[in-house]
């Protein structure tokens, strides 16, 4: 007997939804006819619209402020505004390179590649560090068994103090074919008095970076010092692993 109250059930309710429809906030009721077919009927749009201005316009949800003392935006006249100075860059590396800094005889090189610890290749131009003398790539220091690539050294050092930012540089604005030795800037400071300074590059005789270059060399950094210490720190073996024996 539960199978056919089962259909009776399910039934009944295939026929309620079809007799009732929602549309928006009415409700569409089938009316029977005189005939088997049911017609629904849909009321028109000025129906709607008059049952929106009956219920009247829908009030916007109040949302209460949170600690209207401390998160309250405070009003702020704009006439009382006053333009200030900018502040100075927390470091001389801080405010980049802009024409509008340079002196008119400086141009501004973008994404120099660094080809040798005083060398660098911008935008067509190739460029020499006035002062110093160019550290080669394939440059050996040391003796013996103490000897090391210094000139790779050099390069990556200059290659990652410098990282490929702007440089400002005494040329003309076509770049020629030859290699032109001039002065650079970076910001406030000046790439060729760095690289003497750390000893990645010989400051040349005579020049402004020659004491700078003395002090490098009494003082044994970079190309005058040993090879940098490239080796991993010992690890220790993992819980559980004893290390292996010779």
């Amino acid at each position: 007997m539960r199978m056919p109250v089962f259909l009776l059930t399910l039934g009944g309710l295939a026929v309620a939804a079809t007799a009732f429809h929602v549309v928006g906030n009415s409700i569409l009721v089938a009316k029977p006819q005189a005939s088997d077919e049911l017609v629904l009927e849909v009321p028109s749009l000025d129906e709607l619209e008059q049952a929106d201005v009956e219920d009247g316009p829908v009030e916007p949800t109040m949302i209460r402020p949170v600690a209207p003392d401390i998160l309250d935006a405070t009003p702020i006249d704009p006439t009382v505004l006053e333009r200030i100075e900018e502040r100075e860059p927390l470091s001389p590396l801080g405010r980049a390179t802009r024409p509008s800094d340079l002196p008119p005889t400086k141009t501004v090189l973008y994404r120099p590649v660094v080809t040798a610890a005083g060398s660098f290749e911008a935008q067509g131009h190739k460029i020499v560090l006035q002062g110093v003398e160019v550290t080669s790539p394939d440059a050996q220091c040391g003796d013996g068994e103490a000897q090391w690539h210094c000139g790779v050294y050099a390069r990556t050092a200059f290659r990652t103090w410098l990282r490929g930012r702007a440089l400002g540089c005494t040329v003309r604005p076509v770049p020629v074919k030859e290699t032109v030795v001039t002065d650079c800037s970076l910001g406030r400071q000046d790439p060729a008095q760095w690289l003497v300074e750390q000893g990645w590059a010989k400051a040349t005789p005579g020049g402004p970076y020659a004491a700078l270059g003395a002090s490098a060399e009494k003082e044994r950094r970079g190309l005058f010092g040993p090879a940098p210490d490239a080796t991993l720190p010992s690890q220790p073996a993992p819980a559980g692993i004893a290390p292996s024996g010779d």
